[in-house]
Protein backbone atom coordinates (compact mmCIF):
# COMPACT_ATOMS: atom_id res chain seq x y z
CA UNK A 1 0.00 0.00 0.00
CA UNK A 2 1.39 3.45 -1.21
CA UNK A 3 -0.21 6.82 -1.45
CA UNK A 4 3.27 8.72 -2.53
CA UNK A 5 5.23 11.30 -1.29
CA UNK A 6 6.02 14.80 -1.83
CA UNK A 7 8.81 15.40 -4.38
CA UNK A 8 10.17 19.14 -4.39
CA UNK A 9 13.30 20.38 -2.25
CA UNK A 10 13.85 18.74 0.69
CA UNK A 11 16.93 16.77 1.60
CA UNK A 12 19.36 17.05 -1.52
CA UNK A 13 22.49 14.77 -0.94
CA UNK A 14 25.03 14.39 -3.80
CA UNK A 15 25.00 10.53 -4.75
CA UNK A 16 28.36 11.00 -6.35
CA UNK A 17 29.21 8.30 -4.33
CA UNK A 18 32.85 6.84 -4.86
CA UNK A 19 33.69 3.32 -3.50
CA UNK A 20 37.30 2.96 -4.64
CA UNK A 21 39.93 0.22 -3.82
CA UNK A 22 42.79 0.61 -2.24
CA UNK A 23 45.62 -1.60 -1.19
CA UNK A 24 48.09 -2.26 2.14
CA UNK A 25 51.47 -2.34 1.37
CA UNK A 26 53.77 -4.45 3.41
CA UNK A 27 57.28 -4.25 2.26
CA UNK A 28 58.31 -7.31 4.74
CA UNK A 29 58.86 -8.09 8.70
CA UNK A 30 61.72 -5.98 8.62
CA UNK A 31 61.51 -2.76 6.75
CA UNK A 32 58.20 -2.83 9.11
CA UNK A 33 59.75 -3.60 12.23
CA UNK A 34 62.89 -0.98 11.10
CA UNK A 35 60.59 2.12 10.08
CA UNK A 36 56.07 1.11 10.08
CA UNK A 37 55.40 3.80 9.15
CA UNK A 38 57.43 3.61 5.74
CA UNK A 39 56.71 -0.34 5.46
CA UNK A 40 53.30 -0.92 6.65
CA UNK A 41 50.60 2.43 5.28
CA UNK A 42 47.22 1.63 3.50
CA UNK A 43 47.25 3.31 0.23
CA UNK A 44 43.44 4.44 -0.33
CA UNK A 45 42.32 6.40 -3.57
CA UNK A 46 40.74 10.03 -3.64
CA UNK A 47 37.12 10.10 -2.46
CA UNK A 48 34.16 12.08 -3.55
CA UNK A 49 32.73 14.76 -0.60
CA UNK A 50 29.27 14.37 -0.04
CA UNK A 51 26.70 16.76 -0.11
CA UNK A 52 25.26 15.76 3.60
CA UNK A 53 21.72 16.88 5.13
CA UNK A 54 21.70 18.39 8.72
CA UNK A 55 19.56 16.84 11.38
CA UNK A 56 15.76 18.21 11.55
CA UNK A 57 14.95 19.61 14.94
CA UNK A 58 11.89 21.76 14.56
CA UNK A 59 13.50 24.81 16.23
CA UNK A 60 12.91 27.16 13.54
CA UNK A 61 9.42 26.39 13.16
CA UNK A 62 6.76 28.71 15.26
CA UNK A 63 6.07 27.53 19.14
CA UNK A 64 1.99 26.37 19.21
CA UNK A 65 1.75 26.37 15.14
CA UNK A 66 -0.69 23.73 13.68
CA UNK A 67 -1.03 21.87 10.33
CA UNK A 68 -3.61 19.79 8.84
CA UNK A 69 -4.32 17.36 6.25
CA UNK A 70 -2.30 18.66 2.69
CA UNK A 71 -0.45 21.24 4.66
CA UNK A 72 3.52 20.93 4.47
CA UNK A 73 5.94 21.36 7.51
CA UNK A 74 8.80 23.03 6.79
CA UNK A 75 11.96 22.91 8.64
CA UNK A 76 15.98 22.75 7.97
CA UNK A 77 15.66 21.97 4.47
CA UNK A 78 13.11 19.08 5.10
CA UNK A 79 9.82 18.94 3.70
CA UNK A 80 7.05 17.05 5.32
CA UNK A 81 3.25 16.28 3.80
CA UNK A 82 0.77 15.86 6.35
CA UNK A 83 -1.12 13.32 4.93
CA UNK A 84 -4.29 10.81 6.34
CA UNK A 85 -4.11 8.47 8.83
CA UNK A 86 -4.96 4.75 8.83
CA UNK A 87 -6.67 3.25 11.61
CA UNK A 88 -6.08 -0.16 13.06
CA UNK A 89 -9.10 -1.22 11.62
CA UNK A 90 -8.24 0.01 8.45
CA UNK A 91 -9.83 3.01 7.67
CA UNK A 92 -8.57 6.36 6.62
CA UNK A 93 -8.84 9.24 8.95
CA UNK A 94 -8.06 12.73 7.59
CA UNK A 95 -8.96 14.93 10.55
CA UNK A 96 -6.29 14.45 12.37
CA UNK A 97 -3.09 17.65 13.07
CA UNK A 98 0.35 18.27 13.82
CA UNK A 99 1.73 20.75 16.44
CA UNK A 100 4.63 22.52 17.47
CA UNK A 101 4.84 21.70 21.12
CA UNK A 102 8.09 21.79 23.60
CA UNK A 103 7.21 18.91 26.15
CA UNK A 104 10.06 16.57 25.87
CA UNK A 105 8.07 13.63 24.83
CA UNK A 106 10.01 12.44 22.50
CA UNK A 107 13.49 12.45 23.85
CA UNK A 108 14.75 15.33 22.65
CA UNK A 109 15.22 19.08 23.45
CA UNK A 110 13.33 22.12 22.54
CA UNK A 111 10.46 21.85 20.32
CA UNK A 112 9.35 18.62 18.49
CA UNK A 113 6.25 18.23 16.61
CA UNK A 114 3.20 16.15 17.92
CA UNK A 115 1.21 14.29 15.67
CA UNK A 116 -2.88 13.51 16.24
CA UNK A 117 -4.33 10.99 13.96
CA UNK A 118 -2.20 12.25 10.90
CA UNK A 119 1.00 10.54 8.94
CA UNK A 120 4.05 12.53 7.44
CA UNK A 121 5.50 12.26 4.18
CA UNK A 122 9.19 12.33 4.18
CA UNK A 123 10.70 13.97 1.72
CA UNK A 124 13.89 12.59 1.28
CA UNK A 125 14.98 14.07 -1.92
CA UNK A 126 16.86 10.99 -3.40
CA UNK A 127 17.98 8.25 -1.51
CA UNK A 128 19.88 8.36 1.76
CA UNK A 129 22.01 5.27 3.25
CA UNK A 130 19.86 5.18 6.85
CA UNK A 131 18.35 7.94 9.23
CA UNK A 132 17.93 7.92 12.53
CA UNK A 133 14.88 10.15 14.68
CA UNK A 134 13.60 9.89 18.42
CA UNK A 135 10.07 9.30 18.98
CA UNK A 136 7.15 9.16 21.97
CA UNK A 137 4.35 6.84 21.63
CA UNK A 138 1.47 7.37 24.27
CA UNK A 139 -1.41 5.80 22.56
CA UNK A 140 -3.19 4.20 19.30
CA UNK A 141 -1.34 2.18 16.51
CA UNK A 142 1.26 3.36 14.24
CA UNK A 143 1.67 3.89 10.34
CA UNK A 144 5.00 3.00 9.09
CA UNK A 145 6.35 2.93 5.50
CA UNK A 146 9.21 2.07 3.88
CA UNK A 147 10.23 2.30 -0.06
CA UNK A 148 6.59 1.89 -0.62
CA UNK A 149 6.20 -1.29 1.72
CA UNK A 150 3.42 -0.50 4.65
CA UNK A 151 2.68 -1.95 8.26
CA UNK A 152 0.18 -0.62 10.80
CA UNK A 153 1.52 -1.94 13.99
CA UNK A 154 0.36 -1.04 17.56
CA UNK A 155 3.74 -0.17 18.83
CA UNK A 156 7.13 0.83 17.64
CA UNK A 157 9.18 -2.46 19.24
CA UNK A 158 6.67 -4.37 17.26
CA UNK A 159 9.14 -3.69 13.44
CA UNK A 160 12.78 -4.39 15.44
CA UNK A 161 14.79 -6.35 13.64
CA UNK A 162 12.29 -6.36 10.60
CA UNK A 163 13.83 -5.52 6.86
CA UNK A 164 10.89 -3.78 5.17
CA UNK A 165 11.56 -2.20 1.51
CA UNK A 166 15.04 -3.31 1.68
CA UNK A 167 15.48 -1.51 5.17
CA UNK A 168 16.48 -3.13 8.16
CA UNK A 169 14.41 -1.39 11.40
CA UNK A 170 16.03 -0.86 14.41
CA UNK A 171 13.93 -0.07 17.77
CA UNK A 172 15.03 0.86 21.88
CA UNK A 173 11.99 1.26 23.37
CA UNK A 174 8.89 1.39 21.64
CA UNK A 175 6.52 -0.69 23.88
CA UNK A 176 3.88 2.27 24.42
CA UNK A 177 3.68 4.52 26.16
CA UNK A 178 7.39 5.57 26.19
CA UNK A 179 10.29 7.27 24.49
CA UNK A 180 12.50 5.80 22.36
CA UNK A 181 15.10 5.63 19.00
CA UNK A 182 14.67 4.68 15.36
CA UNK A 183 17.50 3.95 13.01
CA UNK A 184 16.93 2.62 9.68
CA UNK A 185 19.88 1.16 7.66
CA UNK A 186 19.70 0.79 4.03
CA UNK A 187 18.81 2.18 1.04
CA UNK A 188 15.75 4.75 1.42
CA UNK A 189 14.32 6.29 -0.93
CA UNK A 190 10.01 7.25 0.68
CA UNK A 191 9.08 7.38 4.19
CA UNK A 192 5.87 7.55 5.69
CA UNK A 193 5.70 7.66 9.57
CA UNK A 194 2.10 8.31 11.62
CA UNK A 195 0.69 7.85 14.67
CA UNK A 196 -2.55 8.52 16.99
CA UNK A 197 -0.59 10.11 19.60
CA UNK A 198 2.98 10.28 18.34
CA UNK A 199 6.31 12.79 18.91
CA UNK A 200 8.82 13.39 16.94
CA UNK A 201 11.79 15.15 16.84
CA UNK A 202 15.87 15.00 15.88
CA UNK A 203 15.50 13.50 12.58
CA UNK A 204 18.93 12.82 11.41
CA UNK A 205 20.73 10.97 8.27
CA UNK A 206 23.01 8.86 8.66
CA UNK A 207 25.54 8.13 6.06
CA UNK A 208 29.30 7.42 6.51
CA UNK A 209 28.89 5.42 9.92
CA UNK A 210 29.69 2.09 10.49
CA UNK A 211 27.91 -0.27 12.96
CA UNK A 212 28.67 -3.35 11.80
CA UNK A 213 24.79 -4.38 11.57
CA UNK A 214 25.14 -4.73 7.62
CA UNK A 215 27.56 -7.57 8.46
CA UNK A 216 26.41 -10.96 9.06
CA UNK A 217 26.50 -12.64 12.09
CA UNK A 218 29.88 -14.91 12.68
CA UNK A 219 30.88 -14.12 9.40
CA UNK A 220 34.93 -14.27 9.72
CA UNK A 221 37.38 -12.46 7.06
CA UNK A 222 40.87 -12.67 6.69
CA UNK A 223 44.06 -11.01 5.57
CA UNK A 224 43.17 -9.56 2.36
CA UNK A 225 39.23 -10.06 2.49
CA UNK A 226 37.12 -6.86 1.68
CA UNK A 227 34.07 -6.43 3.01
CA UNK A 228 31.18 -3.77 3.16
CA UNK A 229 29.26 -2.14 5.87
CA UNK A 230 26.95 1.20 5.38
CA UNK A 231 28.24 1.36 2.12
CA UNK A 232 32.12 1.73 2.99
CA UNK A 233 34.35 -0.49 1.96
CA UNK A 234 37.17 -1.90 4.65
CA UNK A 235 40.05 -4.51 4.53
CA UNK A 236 41.69 -7.09 6.77
CA UNK A 237 45.34 -6.22 7.08
CA UNK A 238 48.17 -7.70 8.89
CA UNK A 239 49.24 -6.72 12.27
CA UNK A 240 52.53 -5.55 13.92
CA UNK A 241 52.66 -6.89 17.25
CA UNK A 242 55.07 -4.60 20.22
CA UNK A 243 58.36 -5.64 19.12
CA UNK A 244 57.51 -5.02 15.12
CA UNK A 245 56.55 -8.75 14.36
CA UNK A 246 54.55 -9.00 11.48
CA UNK A 247 51.55 -11.70 11.43
CA UNK A 248 49.37 -12.47 8.53
CA UNK A 249 47.29 -15.50 10.19
CA UNK A 250 44.54 -13.18 12.02
CA UNK A 251 41.18 -12.22 11.23
CA UNK A 252 38.05 -9.98 11.78
CA UNK A 253 34.80 -11.56 12.81
CA UNK A 254 31.34 -10.28 13.34
CA UNK A 255 30.30 -10.50 17.10
CA UNK A 256 27.49 -9.37 19.08
CA UNK A 257 28.21 -9.44 22.59
CA UNK A 258 28.47 -5.84 22.94
CA UNK A 259 32.43 -5.94 24.22
CA UNK A 260 32.89 -2.38 22.04
CA UNK A 261 30.34 -0.82 24.49
CA UNK A 262 28.11 -0.17 21.87
CA UNK A 263 24.05 -2.48 20.71
CA UNK A 264 23.99 -4.69 17.99
CA UNK A 265 26.65 -6.10 16.15
CA UNK A 266 30.77 -4.81 16.44
CA UNK A 267 33.82 -6.26 14.89
CA UNK A 268 36.16 -8.43 16.97
CA UNK A 269 40.30 -7.87 15.66
CA UNK A 270 42.16 -11.07 16.74
CA UNK A 271 45.77 -10.31 15.50
CA UNK A 272 44.65 -8.18 12.69
CA UNK A 273 44.17 -4.78 11.17
CA UNK A 274 41.25 -3.21 9.43
CA UNK A 275 41.54 -0.18 7.14
CA UNK A 276 38.54 2.13 6.43
CA UNK A 277 38.11 3.53 2.99
CA UNK A 278 35.10 6.43 3.72
CA UNK A 279 33.33 8.18 1.32
CA UNK A 280 33.72 11.73 1.94
CA UNK A 281 37.15 12.58 4.02
CA UNK A 282 35.45 13.62 7.59
CA UNK A 283 36.89 16.43 10.04
CA UNK A 284 37.00 13.98 12.59
CA UNK A 285 35.65 10.54 14.17
CA UNK A 286 35.19 8.66 16.60
CA UNK A 287 34.36 4.79 17.44
CA UNK A 288 33.85 2.61 20.50
CA UNK A 289 36.36 0.15 21.90
CA UNK A 290 36.72 -2.72 23.87
CA UNK A 291 40.20 -3.65 24.50
CA UNK A 292 41.36 -7.29 26.44
CA UNK A 293 44.92 -8.16 25.96
CA UNK A 294 48.15 -7.59 23.72
CA UNK A 295 49.31 -5.06 21.22
CA UNK A 296 46.99 -2.35 19.09
CA UNK A 297 47.79 -0.48 16.56
CA UNK A 298 46.41 2.49 14.78
CA UNK A 299 47.53 4.03 11.79
CA UNK A 300 45.84 8.27 10.94
CA UNK A 301 47.05 9.54 7.79
CA UNK A 302 50.40 7.20 7.37
CA UNK A 303 51.69 7.68 10.79
CA UNK A 304 51.35 4.50 12.30
CA UNK A 305 51.91 3.61 15.84
CA UNK A 306 52.00 0.09 17.66
CA UNK A 307 51.08 0.33 21.57
CA UNK A 308 49.66 -1.60 24.65
CA UNK A 309 46.90 0.41 25.89
CA UNK A 310 44.13 3.34 24.02
CA UNK A 311 44.61 5.40 26.96
CA UNK A 312 48.64 5.35 25.80
CA UNK A 313 47.60 7.66 22.85
CA UNK A 314 44.87 10.38 25.09
CA UNK A 315 46.14 13.87 24.18
CA UNK A 316 48.70 13.17 21.58
CA UNK A 317 49.22 14.38 17.25
CA UNK A 318 48.83 11.45 15.17
CA UNK A 319 48.74 12.35 11.45
CA UNK A 320 47.52 15.97 12.34
CA UNK A 321 44.73 14.55 14.04
CA UNK A 322 44.76 15.21 18.03
CA UNK A 323 43.46 11.92 19.95
CA UNK A 324 41.36 12.00 22.85
CA UNK A 325 40.33 8.86 24.64
CA UNK A 326 37.50 8.52 27.14
CA UNK A 327 37.68 5.60 29.27
CA UNK A 328 34.28 4.14 30.17
CA UNK A 329 35.58 1.25 32.63
CA UNK A 330 35.59 -2.59 32.15
CA UNK A 331 38.39 -2.25 29.10
CA UNK A 332 35.72 -0.13 26.98
CA UNK A 333 35.81 3.80 26.10
CA UNK A 334 35.55 5.82 23.22
CA UNK A 335 38.51 7.41 20.62
CA UNK A 336 38.20 11.36 18.96
CA UNK A 337 39.95 12.10 16.40
CA UNK A 338 39.53 15.92 15.19
CA UNK A 339 41.13 16.88 12.48
CA UNK A 340 40.97 15.63 8.10
CA UNK A 341 41.12 12.19 8.17
CA UNK A 342 42.61 10.98 5.14
CA UNK A 343 43.47 7.57 5.94
CA UNK A 344 42.64 4.91 8.96
CA UNK A 345 43.25 1.94 10.13
CA UNK A 346 42.71 0.27 13.29
CA UNK A 347 44.07 -3.34 14.95
CA UNK A 348 44.34 -4.98 17.95
CA UNK A 349 44.72 -8.82 19.25
CA UNK A 350 42.03 -8.54 21.62
CA UNK A 351 40.18 -5.54 20.10
CA UNK A 352 36.21 -5.42 19.64
CA UNK A 353 35.39 -2.07 18.13
CA UNK A 354 31.99 -0.48 16.95
CA UNK A 355 30.22 2.26 15.49
CA UNK A 356 33.32 4.26 13.55
CA UNK A 357 31.35 7.88 12.72
CA UNK A 358 32.50 10.73 11.39
CA UNK A 359 32.42 13.40 14.48
CA UNK A 360 31.59 16.77 14.86
CA UNK A 361 34.70 19.27 16.21
CA UNK A 362 34.03 20.61 19.56
CA UNK A 363 36.13 22.99 22.08
CA UNK A 364 37.48 20.98 24.30
CA UNK A 365 36.14 22.93 27.59
CA UNK A 366 36.71 19.18 29.61
CA UNK A 367 39.92 18.52 28.79
CA UNK A 368 40.95 22.21 30.20
CA UNK A 369 39.44 22.08 33.09
CA UNK A 370 37.76 24.56 35.34
CA UNK A 371 39.57 27.88 36.52
CA UNK A 372 41.82 28.29 33.28
CA UNK A 373 41.93 31.62 32.05
CA UNK A 374 42.10 33.26 29.02
CA UNK A 375 42.41 37.13 28.24
CA UNK A 376 42.00 39.14 25.08
CA UNK A 377 44.48 37.70 22.24
CA UNK A 378 45.00 34.38 23.78
CA UNK A 379 44.17 31.34 21.98
CA UNK A 380 42.28 28.28 23.45
CA UNK A 381 44.36 24.70 22.19
CA UNK A 382 43.06 21.47 21.62
CA UNK A 383 40.21 22.34 18.75
CA UNK A 384 40.16 21.49 15.27
CA UNK A 385 40.16 25.05 14.33
CA UNK A 386 41.16 28.23 15.23
CA UNK A 387 39.80 29.29 18.90
CA UNK A 388 40.91 32.47 20.40
CA UNK A 389 39.53 35.34 23.07
CA UNK A 390 38.86 38.58 21.43
CA UNK A 391 37.67 42.02 22.58
CA UNK A 392 33.82 42.87 23.27
CA UNK A 393 32.32 45.70 22.12
CA UNK A 394 29.49 47.77 24.17
CA UNK A 395 25.96 48.88 22.99
CA UNK A 396 27.78 52.30 22.24
CA UNK A 397 30.51 51.05 20.36
CA UNK A 398 32.94 51.23 22.86
CA UNK A 399 35.50 48.46 22.16
CA UNK A 400 36.66 46.77 25.96
CA UNK A 401 40.07 44.92 25.88
CA UNK A 402 40.61 44.09 28.84
CA UNK A 403 37.92 41.15 29.51
CA UNK A 404 38.77 37.38 30.13
CA UNK A 405 37.08 33.93 29.50
CA UNK A 406 37.08 31.41 32.25
CA UNK A 407 36.43 27.79 32.29
CA UNK A 408 34.28 27.21 35.51
CA UNK A 409 31.27 24.15 36.49
CA UNK A 410 28.45 26.28 37.42
CA UNK A 411 26.08 24.73 34.95
CA UNK A 412 25.06 28.50 34.08
CA UNK A 413 25.03 27.29 30.07
CA UNK A 414 22.61 24.43 30.43
CA UNK A 415 25.42 21.79 29.26
CA UNK A 416 27.80 19.46 32.30
CA UNK A 417 30.74 19.79 33.00
CA UNK A 418 33.43 23.03 32.88
CA UNK A 419 31.70 25.67 30.32
CA UNK A 420 33.32 28.89 29.40
CA UNK A 421 31.95 32.17 31.00
CA UNK A 422 32.99 35.71 28.91
CA UNK A 423 33.40 38.15 30.97
CA UNK A 424 32.86 41.51 29.03
CA UNK A 425 34.99 39.44 26.26
CA UNK A 426 34.24 37.32 23.23
CA UNK A 427 35.02 33.78 21.73
CA UNK A 428 36.17 33.58 17.93
CA UNK A 429 36.30 30.52 16.05
CA UNK A 430 37.13 29.84 12.39
CA UNK A 431 38.18 26.78 10.09
CA UNK A 432 40.38 25.61 7.05
CA UNK A 433 37.01 25.07 5.27
CA UNK A 434 33.44 26.32 6.05
CA UNK A 435 31.53 24.75 8.92
CA UNK A 436 27.63 23.61 7.43
CA UNK A 437 26.45 23.80 11.06
CA UNK A 438 27.05 25.43 14.29
CA UNK A 439 25.26 24.44 17.84
CA UNK A 440 25.79 25.86 21.31
CA UNK A 441 24.19 26.22 24.74
CA UNK A 442 24.21 29.40 26.52
CA UNK A 443 23.41 30.91 29.42
CA UNK A 444 22.97 35.12 29.45
CA UNK A 445 22.78 37.00 32.92
CA UNK A 446 23.56 40.83 32.04
CA UNK A 447 24.42 42.96 29.37
CA UNK A 448 24.06 42.81 25.66
CA UNK A 449 25.70 40.16 23.53
CA UNK A 450 28.17 40.39 20.39
CA UNK A 451 27.39 37.70 17.60
CA UNK A 452 29.43 38.01 14.42
CA UNK A 453 28.97 35.55 11.44
CA UNK A 454 31.18 35.89 8.72
CA UNK A 455 32.58 38.74 9.64
CA UNK A 456 28.94 40.78 9.85
CA UNK A 457 28.60 41.84 13.32
CA UNK A 458 25.17 42.37 15.38
CA UNK A 459 25.11 44.27 18.36
CA UNK A 460 21.56 43.30 20.69
CA UNK A 461 20.38 43.31 24.05
CA UNK A 462 19.93 39.52 24.07
CA UNK A 463 20.15 36.88 21.43
CA UNK A 464 16.65 36.30 21.29
CA UNK A 465 16.20 39.29 18.79
CA UNK A 466 18.62 37.48 16.25
CA UNK A 467 16.31 34.74 16.05
CA UNK A 468 14.99 34.06 12.53
CA UNK A 469 17.66 36.80 11.09
CA UNK A 470 19.92 35.97 8.59
CA UNK A 471 23.78 37.01 9.54
CA UNK A 472 26.66 37.20 6.41
CA UNK A 473 24.44 34.71 4.57
CA UNK A 474 23.98 32.30 7.47
CA UNK A 475 20.68 31.63 8.90
CA UNK A 476 20.16 32.11 12.89
CA UNK A 477 17.84 30.11 15.37
CA UNK A 478 17.26 30.77 18.92
CA UNK A 479 15.76 29.22 21.73
CA UNK A 480 15.13 31.15 24.37
CA UNK A 481 17.51 34.23 25.12
CA UNK A 482 15.27 36.88 26.53
CA UNK A 483 17.55 37.71 29.17
CA UNK A 484 18.75 36.15 32.27
CA UNK A 485 17.57 32.13 30.88
CA UNK A 486 19.19 29.30 29.09
CA UNK A 487 18.65 28.55 25.61
CA UNK A 488 20.63 27.15 22.59
CA UNK A 489 22.14 29.06 19.20
CA UNK A 490 22.08 27.22 16.34
CA UNK A 491 23.68 28.37 13.37
CA UNK A 492 23.15 26.78 9.26
CA UNK A 493 25.09 27.51 6.10
CA UNK A 494 28.27 28.36 4.56
CA UNK A 495 29.86 29.42 8.03
CA UNK A 496 33.60 30.86 7.81
CA UNK A 497 34.28 32.30 11.10
CA UNK A 498 32.07 33.10 14.03
CA UNK A 499 32.26 35.21 16.82
CA UNK A 500 30.07 35.23 20.05
CA UNK A 501 30.72 37.16 23.19
CA UNK A 502 28.97 38.82 26.33
CA UNK A 503 29.34 40.76 29.36
CA UNK A 504 27.85 37.67 31.44
CA UNK A 505 27.80 35.11 28.48
CA UNK A 506 28.02 31.37 29.61
CA UNK A 507 28.78 28.74 26.49
CA UNK A 508 29.17 24.84 26.26
CA UNK A 509 28.80 22.26 24.08
CA UNK A 510 30.49 24.81 21.36
CA UNK A 511 30.19 21.95 17.94
CA UNK A 512 30.89 22.83 14.56
CA UNK A 513 29.93 20.60 11.53
CA UNK A 514 32.99 20.35 9.44
CA UNK A 515 32.03 16.28 8.08
CA UNK A 516 31.12 17.44 4.35
CA UNK A 517 30.46 19.80 1.79
CA UNK A 518 27.60 22.83 2.85
CA UNK A 519 23.96 21.65 2.46
CA UNK A 520 22.21 24.68 0.77
CA UNK A 521 18.44 23.48 0.70
CA UNK A 522 16.63 23.99 -2.97
CA UNK A 523 14.06 26.99 -3.17
CA UNK A 524 11.17 25.26 -4.50
CA UNK A 525 7.52 26.75 -4.83
CA UNK A 526 4.45 24.78 -4.51
CA UNK A 527 2.08 24.37 -6.76
CA UNK A 528 -0.33 21.44 -8.72
CA UNK A 529 2.39 19.20 -9.32
CA UNK A 530 3.12 18.99 -6.06
CA UNK A 531 0.41 17.68 -4.23
CA UNK A 532 0.78 14.33 -2.58
CA UNK A 533 -1.12 11.58 -4.65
Amino acid sequence: MSTGGLRVGGWKRGLALLVCGFCLAVLGPASAAADPREGFVPCFCELQALSQPVCVDFERLAFGARYIVGDYVVDSGAVFGVQPFVLADGTFFSGGRVTVAADGLAGGSGQELLLNNVTLSFDLGGPLTGLSLRFGEYGGNLNFEINGEFYNVANFADLNGLTLGGVLIRVTEGLGHDAGTLRLAGPLHTLRLGGQELALDEICPETDCVDMEDLAAEQRYFVGDVFLDSGIPMRVAPFLLLDGTVVSNGYAQVDARGLAGGWGKELQLNNALVSFGFSALPRGMAFDFGEYGGTLNLLVNGEFRRFVDWADLDGQLIGGAQVAVVLRGGGMGRVHLSGQIRQLAIGGQELWIDNLCPAVCCVPWERLGAGVRYNVGQAVPGFCGRVQIEPFTLPSGAVISNGYALTETGAQAGGSGVELQLNSASLALSWETPAKRLRLVFGEYGGNVNLRVNGVMHNVANLAQLHGTTIGGVAVSVANGQGNDKGRLILEGRINSVGIGGQELYLDDVCADLNAQVFFPLLFRLGPHSAVL
